[in-house]
């Protein structure tokens, strides 16, 4: 048998684990995975992290100028632009989702797609959008700084699904033990992460292995514990799939291309 390959977080895991190139990927959920779900080449097996009351994972932040002008909440919205990475992408969902809740019209909302964080950060610090969708991990420094103002955490008002694991059909029809073998491990690693950072109620409460469990993630992300520990996304310590939200998800994809 082969060497196991994974892709974590990777920003094209769906399309090398759909070619073969690897056998299982950890992906934030697209408009262009469904495509490739929808097309037979890839599986969903397992949920990965989520947006959920308490945790930061996705943000809306306004900019200085724009905040100043009355963009203060999220129903202020309509009328400005607004940056996310890409059409389709997990922020431009969560842009959907708040807009979904609060009634607002996303047309009513210029859309600037801006291709990548940096060139979020740039604009919002530089007052050349109003908004933007982003990060915790991108948007702290930024908050902390007072060059942006925080209008809200996605999961307090919008609970998701954001990211999950897949692998491919040919993967699971021929190499069922493998694939059996992957979650089982899997499964232990986001039941140390749910221990770390979920209190009783599934709440926001680090536990005593947060230290521990910190440090790891800053080895692997070249990121500093402190900037993580603002930053948690919510991980169910099973790994489950929330599968209602899955088919909202699909059903709307094809609006996320648009």
């Amino acid at each position: 048998m082969s060497i196991l390959s994974i892709s974590i977080r990777h920003s094209r895991s769906r399309s090398v684990v759909a070619a073969g190139s690897l056998d299982f990927g950890c992906t934030s959920t697209s408009a262009g995975m469904y495509t490739l779900a929808g097309q037979g080449v890839l599986r969903i097996i397992s949920g990965m992290y989520s947006e959920a009351p308490g945790f930061h994972n996705f943000g809306i932040m306004a900019s200085n100028k724009a905040f100043a002008a009355g963009l203060k909440r999220y129903k202020d919205l309509p009328g400005h632009s607004v940056a996310i990475s890409q059409v389709g992408s997990p922020v431009h969902y969560s842009l959907a989702l708040i807009a979904e809740k609060y009634g607002l019209d996303l047309k009513s909302m210029r859309i600037e797609p801006l291709q990548g964080i940096p060139q979020i950060i740039s604009s919002i610090q530089g007052n050349q959008v109003d908004a933007a969708v982003n990060t915790a991990t991108a948007m702290n420094p930024v908050l902390s700084a007072g060059t942006a103002h925080l209008l809200g955490w996605v999961g307090d008002d919008a609970p998701w699904q954001a990211a999950v694991t897949i692998t491919t059909a040919k993967k699971i029809a021929e190499h069922p033990k493998t694939v059996e073998a992957f979650l089982r491990a899997f499964k232990k690693g986001t039941r140390d992460y749910h221990d770390a950072f979920t209190g009783p109620n599934e709440k926001r409460q680090d536990g005593p292995t947060a230290p521990e469990v910190l440090k790891i993630l800053s080895k692997y992300t070249d990121q500093a514990p402190e900037q993580i520990h603002l930053s948690v996304a919510y991980v169910d310590a099973e790994a489950r799939i929330d599968v209602k939200d899955i088919w909202h998800q699909s059903a709307g994809s094809n609006h996320r291309r648009c």
